[in-house]
């Protein structure tokens, strides 16, 4: 049977074994119903001085909880009254509460996913404007490299500036014919040159016979080049050949992208959202301005010497 301590008066009772109030389970549940309920001792007026009472059960309750047992017209009955759990107005408010904070929650949590988007976002246009200075300037100060004893004979350009954007050139490797090439020949024969490929651009010249050409590599066999173009003038023995890497650099306003293009191949995007771009060639000093706008906002001024590049 189980045990609970009584108050207002009532000494500890015992819930009489096989009664309808049952224990369910390790929680204690009792059950609503009838239960006999004993007094193992007498009241505190002592006029009674334990016995048998019959108890009415007005709603569930633990048996590990307290309850009492209130007079109810006569003395032989009592009704136990329990200590109740949440009602369904403390349940609704206590979900209520509970709902308000997990919104807050989700809306928290949204915000700093928002916010550490629009970081994310704004860490990339700075990691891709830093690229673009970074491009521009490596390509500027390569800008005639290898081409300084032509471009010193023969006033050759390396930089020039376009609409929306420039062009520039240099070498990225030197040769010397094996034999001599002749005009209108488009096959010449070069030293070892492991950069001779394809549509990569090539300046011939020849300081002791004063001329010189641009073309282009159409094949290569071996050591063996084949021209796009046939040759415009007659080349003797260990004419220097330059095989050149040309960049162009594109502002497109209406994309607002910054496109550069290798060689031969297609314009490549750079950096978005560009405004404005625009470049300024200072031949006197050798040296290009440019300006690169983002956003309407953010501008990147650079002036940089070509050092590589050469004053007919």
């Amino acid at each position: 049977m189980a045990q609970s301590p009584a108050v207002c008066g009532i000494q500890p009772c015992m819930v009489v074994a096989g009664s309808p109030l049952q224990k369910s389970g390790s929680m204690g549940v009792a059950l609503e119903g009838q239960a006999t309920v004993t007094c193992t001792q007498a009241g505190r007026d002592g006029r009674r001085p334990g016995g048998r009472f019959h108890a009415t059960i007005v709603s569930q309750i633990n048996l590990h909880s307290r309850f009492r047992l209130e007079r109810a017209g006569s003395i032989h009955t009592r009704r136990i009254v329990m200590n109740q759990g949440f009602t369904l107005m403390e349940l609704l408010v206590a979900s209520a509460i509970g709902i308000g904070i997990l919104s807050v929650v989700i809306v928290n949590i949204a915000h700093s996913s928002a916010l550490s988007s629009r970081v994310v976002s704004q860490q990339q246009n700075l990691e891709a404007l830093f690229h673009t200075v970074d491009t521009i300037k490596s390509d500027l100060s390569r800008c005639g490299m290898r081409m300084q004893e032509a471009a010193a004979e023969f006033a050759i350009e390396s930089f020039q500036t376009q609409e929306n954007g420039f062009a520039l050139r240099y070498g990225i490797s030197s040769s010397e014919l094996t034999k001599p090439a002749v005009k209108g020949d488009s096959h010449i024969e070069i030293s070892a040159d492991d950069f001779a490929r394809k549509r990569k651009a090539v300046l011939i010249y020849s300081i002791s016979q004063g001329v010189f050409e641009f073309n282009k590599i159409d094949s290569v066999a071996g050591n063996q080049l084949k021209m796009k173009k046939p040759l415009a003038d007659n080349y003797p023995e260990n004419s220097p050949v330059v095989i050149l890497k040309e960049i162009q650099l594109r502002h497109y306003p209406r994309t607002h992208q910054l496109k550069r293009r290798l060689d031969s191949g297609y314009f490549q995007p750079l950096i978005e959202n560009v405004t404005d771009f625009a470049s300024t060639y200072y031949p006197e000093s050798r040296s290009v301005l440019y300006r690169l706008e983002i956003n309407h906002r953010e501008q990147v001024r650079g002036y940089i010497f070509l050092n590589n590049t050469v004053v007919p």
